[in-house]
């Protein structure tokens, strides 16, 4: 092995470990999708057969889905009969799987988001490699952590053909320039997040890559090989059945096949393309043609369009691909994690600094004719990915960065000629700091979903409550209340959580500006609530099953108070559809000023006058 070979060696193992890492951090089912995948690869497993192709009701099936894969049903099935073999293999009981409660109030696709970025209603689980982690390890969490290290490892062959690749296809430059190019999409924040989940995704792009090497490796050589077309075709039909857009890599493979008749003008080449189409069509053909006669659609994304949510009309804006760069880069969660905005600028130097390193290096490139011909089979492949995106985010919402990973060793590669040009002394610092960037992954997914235990007293002037599940004799939750009014019109009202019994629902907090001079007892009437805030504790980390009985859990929440607002009302509902309220029962005789709702006794109702300023920790 040559010195640049180790040094590969030494990035795919650092790239699986810090990945798999990451994936710990990363609770169940809090990436882009996850769920819906997991639970079509739960359901083959479990039944041997894949969910009905049926659209899921936007509203009521949401909380308890019946169809919790949703718009996965209609995907192409290789990834999901791959990873279902695995669960039956590993003998996963996944029987917990409908137990993973979704957030009602998740802030899905809100990239600035300041709370509810979960999806899931966590537990808590154990402690896993230094990692305390928000979910068990026993049945669905063990499953569904055995299937993100197969999409790790899925991840890190991927760099291994971006490497190959870049050396296929600029075999003059230096070798360090093809493993600055694995190197680049090794520190990628996003490219580590997503590598460490259940997605059809990371085995589309593996399959992308290793297509892409073969052209590349294809092209550079006078002869063909009796081989190619078998590989070709396998890794054609296989992208195709993976997902819709591997349709792309089928082009790019055919390409190819062109390239090699007009090449080689022999019954060879003409005899490998014909073995190169009839193993795509035997592999992915009966699953399209299935489409047809079925959805009347041949690749299925109008239902998947459908099924994910028609954006009707709405016009393609700035905001939408700037979000497409965010998450490209990094966005994290269902793209409402974030990294510190400096990344993102960071981002923009990277590539800048990689266009002037292409304006100030391309004479020196030596472009041969059959460098010549690849660059315009790579710019036709990428024209077509980026076509194929475009047209289908004009049916959906889809600008997330992901749907362009088929070109990540594209991109890839171009990054790293472009930034060979410098030198090192200005290109290792941008490098750096993609790679400083990276390392914040774990951290910023901790921040984001781990609730905190921190012990806060409890001020002796709060004001303490007993709530009460309508199915429980005995009232489990203790929420002890004090309000900050300071001079501007936000109120903050600091809270304090303890469970006195085991609580078994998943109540969300509500919390009303009330003029109560407007207030009838009329059912259905609803006009004296001027604002509201409804979420579930800590912004939906901390759900009620989860608070401890040990102490009180700290809570703030806050609202803008509108003109006309003489009381809040704060309270615990069901927000999963049924809409019930737990009981209120007052601790203690409350003090003047506070009581119970004037016309819903299942709240209290707290003035927002004559109150003086105090301070509680955000």
């Amino acid at each position: 092995m040559t010195q640049s070979h180790w040094l590969l060696a030494a990035l795919l193992c650092y790239f699986f470990c810090f990945t798999a890492y990451t994936s710990l951090h990363t609770p169940a089912f809090e990436a882009p999708d996850e769920y819906y995948h997991f639970a079509v690869i739960e359901h083959l497993a479990r039944t041997g057969q894949f969910p009905a192709r049926t659209l899921p009701d936007p509203i009521t099936d949401y909380q308890f889905p019946a169809q919790p894969w949703r718009q996965m049903a209609f995907h192409a099935p290789l990834y999901y009969q791959l990873m279902a073999g695995l669960l039956r293999v590993t003998g996963a009981d996944t029987a917990d799987f409908p137990a993973y409660r979704l957030n009602p109030h998740a802030q899905i696709g809100v990239a600035l988001a300041q709370d509810n970025h979960n999806l899931i209603a966590h537990r808590g689980g154990p402690v896993l490699l230094g990692v305390p982690l928000l979910d068990r390890l026993d049945g669905t969490g063990g499953a569904l952590r055995g299937l993100r290290l197969a999409s790790v490892a899925l991840a890190t062959w991927t760099l291994t053909a971006i490497y190959g690749f870049a050396r296929a296809g600029w075999p003059h430059l230096p070798q360090r320039v093809a493993l600055l190019a694995a190197l680049l999409v090794a520190l990628m924040p996003q490219y580590v997040f997503l590598g460490g989940i259940v997605s059809n995704d990371v085995l589309l792009t593996a399959l992308a890559a290793s297509g892409l090497w073969l052209v590349a490796w294809a092209m550079r050589q006078p002869n063909g090989r009796w081989w190619l077309p078998w590989v070709a075709g396998v890794l054609g039909g296989a992208a195709a059945l993976t997902k819709a857009s591997g349709v792309g890599v089928v082009a790019l493979l055919g390409g190819l096949m062109v390239v090699q008749i007009v090449r080689q003008r022999s019954r060879a080449a003409w005899r490998g393309a014909l073995i190169y189409g009839v193993l795509v069509l035997l592999i992915a053909g009966p699953w399209y043609l299935g489409n047809w006669i079925e959805l009347g659609d041949l690749t299925g994304a109008s239902w998947v369009a459908r099924a994910t949510g028609l954006r009707g009309g709405l016009p393609v804006t700035g905001a939408e691909l700037l979000g497409l760069y965010w998450s490209f880069w990094g966005l994290f969660g269902w793209f409402n994690v974030a990294l510190p905005s400096v990344f993102y600028t960071w981002t923009v130097l990277l590539t800048s600094a990689v266009g002037v390193g292409w304006l100030a290096g391309w004479r020196g490139l030596h472009m041969t004719r059959n460098g010549l011909l690849l660059g315009g089979v790579l710019a036709a492949y990428s024209a077509l990915i980026v076509g194929a995106w475009w047209q289908f985010n004009q049916l959906t919402l889809a600008a997330q960065g992901r749907l362009l990973y088929p070109l990540l060793p594209i991109v890839a590669a171009l990054m790293a000629v472009g930034l060979a040009q410098w030198p090192r002394w200005l290109s290792l610092p941008l490098v750096a700091g993609l790679a400083a960037a990276s390392s914040l992954v774990p951290v910023t997914l901790t921040r984001a979903y781990a609730p905190d235990l921190d012990v806060v007293p409890i001020l002796p002037d709060a004001v303490t409550v007993h709530l009460r599940e309508p199915w429980r004799d005995q009232a489990c939750v203790r929420l002890t209340v004090r309000l900050q009014q300071p001079s501007t019109d936000e109120a903050v009202l600091a809270l304090w959580w303890q469970a006195d019994c085991e609580v078994s629902g998943y109540w969300s907090v509500f919390l009303h500006a009330v003029d109560r001079d407007q207030q009838t007892c009329e059912v259905g009437r609803t006009d004296h609530i001027l604002a509201q805030v409804d979420t579930m504790p800590q912004g939906g980390r901390l759900p009620l099953p989860r608070v401890p009985n040990s102490q009180a859990a700290y809570d703030v929440l806050r609202m803008q108070i509108p003109h006309g607002a003489t009381h809040l009302h704060v309270g615990l509902y069901d927000a999963a559809g049924t809409g019930m309220r737990a009981f209120l029962e007052p601790h203690a005789l409350l003090p003047e000023g506070f009581s119970t709702g004037q016309c819903a006794p299942e709240l209290l109702e707290v003035p927002l006058k004559g109150l003086r300023v105090i301070y509680a920790r955000s």
